[in-house]
């Protein structure tokens, strides 16, 4: 007599799906590392969006990169595996020490002051509120900072017209 046998097949469990390691979030013109992380690869294949990527170095499951200019990027790692090939992504966000969008002289009148006052606080280029009491030149450092480093920009106030009667025109004018 022959017998029916059922056969069970149970499905490989994957333990071990490979990982893209690595910041996010990155400072231009530093090196920073991405790595592979599992077992049973064979072989990975680094590609960055931004062809201006600068490739440092790279070993069988890592590379190491400059990012040149601030800019978002795509880096992909195709990874051939012993069993099955996976593809990975990773956008990263490169950025520059901030720039401080001010010239090195600003002219106001003194019935502008005000004004011009509160949109340099408004737009963050200008901590710390001072005293102006009379015309003159005011010099003040200006700071800005993120994860990438702190910028200070010299900045001279000429203050003029203290005599003027409030008017209706241009509030600043820069040299």
């Amino acid at each position: 007599s022959t017998e029916a046998q059922r056969i069970m097949l149970v499905p490989i469990k994957k333990d071990n799906v490979p990982v893209l390691s690595g910041q996010e979030s990155v400072c231009a013109g530093n090196p920073v590392e991405y790595m592979i992380e599992g077992t049973g690869i064979q072989n990975v294949t680094w590609q960055f969006s931004d062809e201006n990527t600068n490739i440092n170095s790279s070993s069988e499951n890592s590379v190491q990169v400059i990012f040149p200019q601030a800019n978002t990027i795509t880096l992909s790692a195709s990874i051939d595996g012993d069993c099955e090939d996976y593809e990975l992504t990773k956008i990263i966000t490169v950025s520059d020490v901030p720039n401080i969008q001010l010239p090195d002289t600003i002219r106001v009148k003194w019935n502008n002051l005000n004004t011009l006052l509160d949109s340099l606080y408004t737009i963050g280029q200008w901590n710390a509120p001072f005293v102006i009491d009379e015309c003159g030149n005011y010099y003040k450092t200006v700071s800005k900072e993120n994860q990438c480093g702190l910028a200070n920009k010299n900045v001279v106030l000429r203050v003029t017209d203290c005599c003027d009667t409030v008017t209706v025109g241009d509030i600043v004018e820069t040299e």
